[in-house]
């Protein structure tokens, strides 16, 4: 290879072993062996073409040789098909999910790819804290009462005012009457809150128009006092008629000193005779003694000194002291079908006199007179 670089144009170089046949004679009339005689400006370009080939075969070998000593390539996994390919996506920009969507509360999968199923708001051992995004929007805490006052009326009656007062909001809010009734209550006497006259008027105002006969009771006594409303007779006795109608025995004796007085409504001795004989019978002593005077004097009722003499005297042993009074009178002057008796209307006389009655003081002042 040195030799035909650097020797000289002829063809094998001198002294070369060569089993090429002798050039012919550029003489020989032969068109084939005319196509292999070079000239000698044509052998010049020979040993840049063995050359040339020398360093093709070279880069070969080379390159078996590294790809020998890698051992062999690692051929490549096979591309698996999804049985249901996946729809391509498009490149439009996704809404961002509402936070209290479901989307939203999705917890995020662990790192490092575990897909361990984590409930919202839940932490799972190894996990970590649950996802904060999966949090609901911040809401007014639920109410955990003591066991035992899960409902306003438990709580209330067991005393536990803060619970009652959550609690009895929430069903007063939903449209419960007693619940209203309840939670004006707390409003009225300051249990767990603040008190409030006008929170407790416009509690027992919803209760009252929810059919609560009970809070018709108490809003006429807020009314008839005017604390937290501006003070209205009318309207007083209108609540206080509602709520005798609906069997509310305090209203009754009430409702007939209204209709005595003409309180909020023109006077009527004979519908306050009604409603005071209604309270009588029911035990309470002030419409016994009220009743008994209307039958004394005939007010609304025919005149009868004998019913007034048997009201007086259930009143009287109830301790009324005007019933005291006047069954005592009744004994010394032997009055309402009673037998006379001194002695006996002393007696009575002085248990009247001893709960600052002033007449029946006077009457046993007198009779004690030396």
């Amino acid at each position: 290879f040195r030799e035909a670089i650097s020797g000289s144009d002829s063809w094998p170089p001198e002294g070369a072993v060569s089993s090429v046949a002798p050039r012919p004679s550029v003489s020989t009339p032969n068109v084939g062996a005319a196509a292999v005689v070079a000239t000698p400006a044509r052998l010049r370009w020979v040993p840049v073409a063995a050359l040339g080939a020398v360093a093709v075969v070279a880069t070969a070998v080379a390159l078996w040789s590294t790809t020998r000593d890698r051992g062999p390539a690692t051929p490549l996994a096979p591309v698996p098909v999804a049985v249901n390919p996946v729809a391509p996506t498009t490149t439009s920009t996704a809404p961002v999910p509402d936070p209290g969507s479901p989307v939203a509360q999705k917890p995020s999968p662990p790192a490092g790819g575990a897909q361990t199923a984590v409930a919202p708001n839940r932490r799972v051992s190894g996990t970590g804290p649950a996802n904060p995004a999966a949090s609901s929007p911040a809401r007014t805490p639920a109410v955990t009462p003591a066991p035992g006052s899960a409902t306003c009326q438990a709580a209330n009656g067991s005393k536990k005012w803060t619970d009652a007062l959550k609690l009895c909001t929430a069903e007063a809010e939903a449209g419960s009457a007693v619940a209203s009734r309840l939670l004006a209550g707390l409003y009225q006497r300051g249990s767990g809150v603040a008190p409030s006259d006008s929170a407790a008027a416009f509690w027992y105002r919803k209760a009252s128009a929810g059919g609560d006969a009970q809070s018709s009771y108490r809003l006429a006594l807020v009314y008839g006092a005017g604390t937290g409303v501006i003070q209205n007779d009318v309207e007083a006795t209108n609540l206080m008629r509602k709520a005798a109608e609906g069997n509310v025995e305090a209203a009754w004796p009430l409702l007939a000193e209204r209709y005595e007085q003409g309180l909020g409504v023109k006077r009527n001795d004979k519908e306050a005779a009604v409603w005071y004989r209604k309270a009588a019978d029911g035990g309470e002593r002030a419409a016994q003694f009220n009743l008994g005077e209307m039958f004394m004097r005939g007010r609304g009722v025919e005149k009868s000194e004998e019913e007034a003499a048997q009201w007086f005297s259930k009143a009287a042993q109830l301790d009324h002291p005007g019933a005291e009074y006047q069954l005592g009178m009744m004994y010394i002057r032997g009055r309402g079908g009673i037998p006379k008796d001194e002695g006996v209307g002393l007696q009575w006389l002085e248990k009247a006199a001893a709960q600052g009655h002033e007449e029946a003081k006077k009457e046993v002042a007198k009779r004690r007179r030396p």
